[in-house]
């Protein structure tokens, strides 16, 4: 079982019994508590690094997942967490608490650095981007609505391995997630809308991406992309032979590797105001449906 705890939660429990002499500079700490930050999700240019950030009550959260192009796929090489503290003593205590009872393979993955605990998820190694996307964007949802710090994010099975017992070959080994998990993002200049969303009725990964343009007093849609990634690459080329590679050629239809992709010609041209009220309605549906 995974012993690392939430170490937001953690600091907060230390703060409460922590004395004054804890903080050498108290200037500096009141300075760091008052000084909030909002949630920010940005992609390298590259595409091989996605860096998540908030900050709180003078503690920062980092998620950054670095990728490499591997093949056909871009799969994710690192995943680590860093929480920083407004002292080191702080920070200290809440790695004393963190590594308490926790056994040497845990201990191995935590390390404290002056104000800052850095938590390495090897099990995040190997999984796909678009995966790793999905679950860091959720993480960035939580925290825009100004949510809970969160050490270990979860991700959508990629149903690596054979299923066991009664089940019969060709189920997965792992448990998938039985919920959408949508998430619904407008970029800082208006310009890009985007939905996000685990299909767990066809275990697909799903994102959307519409792009607009001004043009004049109206906001209009001139690329509108689909993107489903597949949790196997036969499976992908399977449904892709089958159904998308005869598509006409508007359409734009690609593979690679365990994600099959395409344009929609008929949104080009579309207002934002439509495009973003029919995200808003699916988001806001299978929001409704995952509470049920």
């Amino acid at each position: 079982m995974n012993k690392i705890k939430f170490l937001g939660f953690i600091a907060a429990t230390v703060f409460a019994f922590a004395s004054c002499d804890l903080v050498n500079d108290v200037k500096e700490a009141v300075d760091d508590i008052q000084n909030d930050q909002e949630a920010q999700y940005t992609e390298s240019e590259d595409g091989l690094e996605i860096t998540v950030s908030y900050k709180k009550s003078g503690i920062g959260i980092y998620h950054i997942a670095q990728f490499r192009v591997e093949g056909n796929d871009t799969i994710c090489t690192s995943m680590i967490t860093k929480t920083t503290y407004f002292s080191e003593a702080i920070a200290q205590e809440a790695y004393n608490q963190a590594i308490k009872d926790m056994d040497e393979k845990d201990k191995a993955r935590i390390s404290l650095q002056g104000k800052a605990i850095t938590i390495n998820h090897p099990e995040s190694i190997g999984k796909k981007k678009a995966l790793i996307r999905l679950g860091l964007m959720s993480a960035y949802q939580g925290y825009k609505k100004g949510g809970e710090f969160v050490s270990n994010i979860e991700f959508p099975s990629e149903g690596e391995g054979e299923g066991e017992g009664e089940g019969g070959s060709g189920q997965t080994g792992q448990t998938t997630l039985n919920k959408f998990n949508a998430q619904f993002d407008e970029s800082d200049d208006g310009l890009t809308l985007t939905l996000a969303y685990w299909d767990h009725t066809q275990s697909i990964a799903r994102v959307k991406v519409a792009s607009f343009e001004a043009n004049g007093s109206d906001t209009l849609c001139v690329n509108y992309a689909f993107s489903d990634t597949y949790m196997r690459e036969e499976i992908a080329q399977y449904e892709f032979e089958q159904h998308y590679q005869n598509y006409d050629s508007e359409y734009r239809y690609t593979i690679n590797g365990a994600i099959i992709t395409h344009v929609d010609p008929d949104y080009i041209g579309a207002p934002k105001d439509g495009i973003k009220q029919q995200m808003l309605y699916d988001y806001n549906a299978m929001t409704q449906m995952d509470n049920m």
